[in-house]
């Protein structure tokens, strides 16, 4: 297979590791001792930009998003959450700064804020959660990084360098909800798909994108 060489070199760029299933667990349950379960239905907003956080989230089935809306009106997707905390930088904050919207119908856990700064002083449970967040802090800076690409084709190509495959479908998303995780329009997405396909450098299928087998 020919090989494509682009401006950006996102080769340094590692796949994203998830969490073991004991660590969440052990969360799961502190949270769960002081929380309450909420069920929402898509398109519901779980709060506004500007407002004041009461709670700290967690989701446990759905999916969650941060939205912010760009000057020029076009919608920019900060978080995208499928499973685990929510927002939760906005524990320490005075006011939201995005919109926090339900994406399809959502099981979550809430706790309160209280409650929730006290569980930070528990020695069985900090430590858990400083873990999960140093795993958020690197995937954020991995979208940081990857919205600050200018070409729409290496921001695609930085994706896929950790994701390896975007799937499409009702529990994954659209083209447009991959977009606006990409901080692009639907349109150029996909004329950028387009000519990367026609360079070999990503795989199409009916419902996924994904990176070339290695020859």
């Amino acid at each position: 297979m020919t090989s494509t060489r682009f401006p950006y070199d996102y080769r340094h760029i590692g796949k994203t590791s998830a969490m073991s299933e004991n660590r969440m667990d052990k969360l799961l349950s502190y949270l769960r001792a002081v929380g309450e379960e909420q069920a929402l239905a898509a398109d519901t907003i779980l709060f506004r930009q500007g407002a004041r956080p009461r709670y700290f989230y967690w989701l446990l089935s759905g999916e969650l998003r941060l939205i912010r809306h760009s000057k020029n009106g076009e919608q920019v997707v900060l978080q995208r959450c499928r499973n685990g905390p929510f927002a939760e930088a906005s524990a320490f904050s005075s006011s939201y700064h995005c919109d926090g919207v339900t994406l399809q119908p959502s099981q979550l856990l809430r706790v309160g804020l209280l409650d929730f700064h006290a569980m930070l002083e528990d020695p069985g449970f900090a430590p858990t959660y400083v873990r999960l967040l140093s795993r958020e802090v690197r995937q954020l800076r991995s979208r940081c990084e990857r919205l600050s690409i200018s070409r729409a084709e290496d921001r695609v190509m930085h994706y896929l360098a950790e994701k390896e495959t975007v799937r499409f479908g009702p529990d994954c998303g659209t083209l447009k909800d991959w977009a606006g995780e990409l901080g692009m329009t639907h349109e150029t997405l996909y004329r950028t798909l387009t000519a990367l396909e026609r360079k070999r450098a990503i795989v199409r299928g009916s419902n996924s994108v994904s990176l070339p087998e290695p020859s």
